[in-house]
């Protein structure tokens, strides 16, 4: 604690060797600082940006002064003080909102009215409490909802997850067990409780009987939208909202499990719509391995019958089919018979012919993205597609091609190639980070290499090649298939035979 001394020679920031940093001390500081830059009329600014300037300076003398034992660690008590301090307040103008509801709490008090309070009262405990400890504002709740706001969707997502491993944890009644909406089965145990985060701007007011402040704007309006869509032990959030934390997943956040959900359009007032892509998020303990269950069973451990040796659990859910999706999501990726059409679409020609190509590159994903709707594809990333087969992988890079002449830049498609391979895949889940299917196999190194190696303005697909006669895939009468060679590709095992694929129609109107 810092002693308090009549003396004023003594430095107020100065601890003894037996004192020990804490809020109070911090607190008092602050106090101090505030009134010395009113009474000198210091240019701190005023309301938050005030706090925090005076924060950091006060923290800048606490450590100048106990140089050697302050720590300056980030998971040090020092730090989270100031942490402390800073998101004291509730936020203000921009908000990371969390919204959580109890899934069929309703038939759970109707089936046992004394195991559902005792559980509501334990659920109520772990949201306040973690609630607390990462610096969120509790603003309202309505039965077993509750309405929480925090300073940044990193606070939001160490809650989130951090409480959904806590409510799986907890020492709920075995009455509570014997509902099934609160059965302990596959990752699930006790109340299961649904999350929808987004940030954004808010607007706030303050509430005349409770005195808490309430919000209302994007942020709300988008995490309630979000929060009535998940399902109970889900957590969803918008793809802007998890990308401005994403890169603490593995340091801060124990790399939970992201499952890209798709696009989904949002309505507002006065007909304005905005279209976000929505995860899952899953604490890594608790999610469902699809690498595991979407792997080779000459690659999976299995038992002496042959049955996989440690069955694989973990919490799936449903996908998200509302009417407003408007892009496919990770569970209509290509898996089925663990093959797949991975196809690639080589842009390097822009990069190098563009002075700025971002603009340009970023309409061209764009498109890419828009014809996909309605088809069986799926955008990976950047440049990889996954298809069911080579027949509708290969009529939609032709309509690409014939998209981008009619409609954007003309001479873009004599700057890209479209390469596809058919093949099966060690393994496919999702993306660590993105949540998007991610594959792994040689069909991935040899799509890649196909695209690379073919000629600009083409579509094109590989066939290995065998003793025999490669194989040629089932394509559409409309297709005309053209020979260009067999390659030996670099860093692909064996020959690869390569075709190009032109509409018929196309050669037609080439010849008159």
């Amino acid at each position: 604690m810092v002693r308090k001394k009549k003396s004023s020679s003594k430095d107020p920031y100065k601890l003894s060797k037996h004192d020990e940093f804490d809020s109070e001390a911090f607190a008092v500081a602050m106090e101090k600082m505030v009134a010395e830059s009113h009474a000198k009329g210091a240019g701190f600014g005023s309301g938050k940006e005030m706090e925090n300037r005076i924060a950091e300076i006060v923290w800048g003398k606490f450590r100048e002064a106990n140089i050697g034992q302050v720590k300056t660690d980030r998971e040090s008590s020092q730090a989270s003080s100031l942490e402390t301090s800073r998101h004291h307040s509730p936020p203000e103008d921009i908000a990371t909102i969390v919204i959580s509801d109890v899934e069929e709490s309703t038939s759970i008090w109707e089936e046992n009215s004394h195991a559902m309070q005792e559980a509501v009262s334990i659920h109520d405990k772990i949201l306040r409490r973690n609630c607390d400890s990462f610096n969120g504002y509790e603003v309202d709740t309505e039965g077993d909802r509750f309405f929480l706001a925090f300073h940044t969707p990193l606070d939001a997502f160490l809650f989130a997850l951090k409480t959904q491993l806590d409510l799986y944890k907890a020492d709920w009644s075995s009455d509570l067990f014997s509902i099934s909406a609160a059965a302990a089965e596959n990752s699930f145990r006790g109340l299961r409780v649904r999350m929808g985060i987004h940030q954004g701007p808010v607007s706030s007011h303050r509430n005349e009987f409770t005195g808490r402040l309430e919000y209302y704007g994007e942020a709300m309006t988008i995490a309630k939208r979000i929060g009535a869509m998940s399902r109970g032990g889900q957590i969803l959030t918008t793809s802007d909202t998890w990308n401005a934390a994403s890169y603490k997943a593995e340091s801060d956040m124990d790399s939970p499990q992201v499952l890209d959900l798709g696009n989904h359009f949002f309505s507002f007032k006065g007909g304005d719509a905005r279209r976000c892509r929505i995860l899952q998020l899953v604490p890594a303990s608790l999610a469902y391995d699809y690498f595991a269950a979407r792997r080779r069973p000459a690659d999976r451990m299995l038992d002496a019958d042959g049955v996989s040796a440690s069955p694989i659990t973990g919490r799936q859910f449903e996908p998200l089919d509302t009417a407003l999706r408007a892009t496919s999501s990770f569970h209509d990726a290509p898996y089925e018979n663990l093959e797949v059409t991975i196809a690639f679409i080589r842009f390097s020609e822009i990069e190098i012919q563009y002075e700025d190509p971002k603009p340009i590159l970023s309409d061209l994903i764009r498109l890419v993205c828009d014809l996909l709707v309605g088809t069986r594809g799926y955008h990976c990333q950047n440049n990889m597609l996954a298809f069911p087969n080579i027949s509708e992988a290969i009529e939609f890079g032709l309509g690409l091609m014939r998209a981008l002449r009619e409609n954007y830049y003309s001479e873009l498609p004599d700057m890209i190639t479209f390469g596809c391979v058919h093949d099966s895949f060690l393994a496919m889940g999702p993306h660590k980070t993105t949540g998007r299917a991610d594959y792994y196999g040689k069909v991935v190194n040899r799509a890649a290499h196909v695209s690379a190696t073919s000629e600009l303005g083409t579509v094109n697909f590989g066939v290995s090649v065998d003793n025999s006669n490669p194989k040629l895939p089932l394509l559409k009468d409309e297709f005309d298939c053209h020979f260009k060679g067999v390659k030996e590709l670099k860093g692909v095992q064996g020959d690869m035979a390569i075709y190009e694929v032109t509409l018929k129609d196309q050669e037609e109107n080439t010849e008159d």
